[in-house]
């Protein structure tokens, strides 16, 4: 099984990445926000530092789509009906990133 660096992080100066959150979408971002030290959480992309946003899918859809019929049930497919994580990596050191992910997500 590959380790979360391998899957995660690549050579690239900047690398950006959606992950679904299955049912956890509710807890996972305050646990992000109290957990992450090297991560911010800020929803903004394309910073020199790494950052990760949540996005609920029933917000997207009142907001930023306007999806319905066949494509809403297959970004739901995609994205669950809590939504996604969007993760920005940095200029950090990739072994910190990942084991700031690390340290959140084995607390879960």
């Amino acid at each position: 099984m590959k380790s979360l660096g391998d899957r995660w992080i690549t050579s690239a100066a900047c690398w950006v990445s959606d992950c679904r959150v299955n049912s956890r979408g509710k807890r996972l971002p305050k646990k992000l926000i109290q957990g992450l030290r090297v991560i911010k959480y800020a929803v903004s992309l394309g910073h020199h530092r790494s950052l990760i946003w949540f996005m609920p899918t029933e917000d997207l859809m009142q907001s930023s789509f306007e999806l319905d019929g066949e494509q809403l049930q297959s970004y739901k497919r995609f994205a669950g009906d809590d939504g996604i994580f969007r993760l920005s990596l940095g200029l950090e050191d990739d072994e910190d990133i990942v084991e700031d992910l690390q340290s959140v997500l084995d607390d879960l």
